[in-house]
């Protein structure tokens, strides 16, 4: 399990290098003004765009939202927005 912290008030993108099921991507987590919320792009070595989706944020004693259900098989991610994180596992 490895976490990324998220600054809910970005003003520039950041990066981050993620395993997903044993391979290495690129994900961007930028803020989107338009439909006022964080999104994430994930992209291969080669720079070739895998998903973009946004980050749905789970509530405090929920059931966990996985958002890479149906893109990858064994890798999870999760954003916890109470505590400006995303959970990678």
């Amino acid at each position: 399990m490895t976490s990324y912290a998220i600054n809910q008030g970005l003003t520039q993108a950041v990066q981050y290098e993620l395993t997903l099921d044993g391979n290495t991507y690129i994900s961007t987590v930028y803020w989107m003004a338009f439909g006022q919320r964080l999104y994430i792009n994930i992209s291969d070595q080669y720079g070739n765009s895998v998903l973009n989706l946004p980050l749905i944020g789970i509530p405090a004693n929920s059931t966990a939202i996985n958002l890479l259900a149906g893109y990858f098989t064994t890798s999870k991610l999760y954003y916890y927005p109470e505590d400006q994180v995303m959970v990678v596992v």
